[in-house]
């Protein structure tokens, strides 16, 4: 089967990190792949797109970014929830409309968890039969990158690490302020922001504040194997999103066997039990309380530690996930 792969081509971006996942599932199934970007393509020339490379079926990550694109084609299609499409995109009614058309005209909704399946089950009630829950996989190769090589970072450093994009949803310096007193009282505590500036605009403002905030560093995108690095030298990895799915980095974290640390929205609490395989704040003061505990109590790391890569090993494992999506092209054969 050939399929037209659609999605963001802008690395060290969730969607593009799934993508080239399903992509490799795919592949090892046998199936020719063709991928577009989406940042790349007009609307009117997705119809073309797919006449020409003869595909018989096409994908896509995030029911908007992508669905506006697949919702044109004659071919059956596959949508792959991606995070804001759900979360924000919901209630601007001109995009809803966007996505309803491309799901109506979808063959199967894919959804990381029981949460989204929910949330796009009671959307669409009539197509809750197209909705599948296939939860993420993970596979981490770090590179040998130290944080040494971070020319801002101390030596002595004690690095919370937020790997996110410089956007609104992301909420980058949610923990600026108490981050900042901390490191007052204690100069090693830092805050390191890793991430791709897909708002131009956003990220200047934030550049900007982040100078307010003593210890918050903020650096560009990484080589994904040296961001996976540098998760093994973090004292935990963050997420401090308004909203999520099921974050990319943090399962990546669980499977490299740093802890996590996350704001208690309904996406992080896919991914992670409270106390049990990582720590969920809902403020910056339950942050701090969160963090100093796990800096203090090393029984605590071990176990959330190894109860997450259990539950990595258990539920997020590729093979299942590839199992999944091999599954449900060839059941479009059929």
């Amino acid at each position: 089967m050939k399929i037209l792969l659609l999605g963001l081509s802008t690395q060290a971006t969730g969607n593009a990190t799934t993508l080239a996942r399903i992509a490799k599932h795919l592949q090892k199934a046998g199936h020719e792949l063709v991928f577009h970007a989406i940042e790349d393509l007009e609307e009117s020339a997705i119809t073309k797109i797919s006449d020409e490379e003869c595909c018989d079926t096409a994908l896509g990550v995030h029911a908007y970014g992508a669905g506006r694109f697949l919702r044109h084609l004659k071919i059956p299609t596959v949508i792959v929830f991606g995070g804001t499409d759900l979360n924000e995109l919901v209630s601007e009614q001109s995009k809803m409309n966007v996505m309803t058309q491309a799901v109506e005209k979808a063959y199967a909704l894919v959804c990381f968890n029981e949460d989204f399946l929910d949330r796009a089950g009671n959307l669409w009630p009539h197509l809750r039969p197209k909705l599948h829950c296939i939860p993420q996989s993970v596979e981490v190769s770090p590179s040998q990158f130290s944080k040494a090589s971070i020319a801002t970072i101390p030596k002595d450093a004690i690095i919370y690490l937020l790997p996110a994009g410089l956007r609104g949803v992301k909420d980058p310096l949610f923990l600026g302020s108490i981050i900042a007193q901390w490191h007052m009282r204690d100069p090693r505590i830092h805050l390191l922001i890793v991430g791709a500036k897909r708002d131009p605009a956003y990220a200047k403002s934030m550049l900007t504040k982040a100078q307010e905030f003593p210890g918050v560093l903020l650096i560009d995108t990484l080589p994904q194997a040296d961001l996976w690095a540098l998760m093994r030298e973090a004292q935990a990895v963050l997420n401090t999103s308004k909203s999520e799915s099921s974050p990319n980095s943090l399962l990546e974290a669980m499977a490299l066997g740093a802890p996590v640390l996350a704001r208690d929205i309904p996406g992080n609490r896919a991914v992670i039990q409270h106390r049990k395989t990582g720590l969920l704040f809902d403020s910056p003061d339950d942050f701090l309380t969160n963090a100093m505990m796990l800096l203090e109590d090393g029984n605590l790391r071990n176990t959330l530690i190894q109860n997450a890569k259990n539950i990595i090993d258990e539920e997020f494992a590729p093979a299942r996930e590839a199992s999944a999506y091999q599954a449900l092209f060839k059941s479009m054969s059929q």
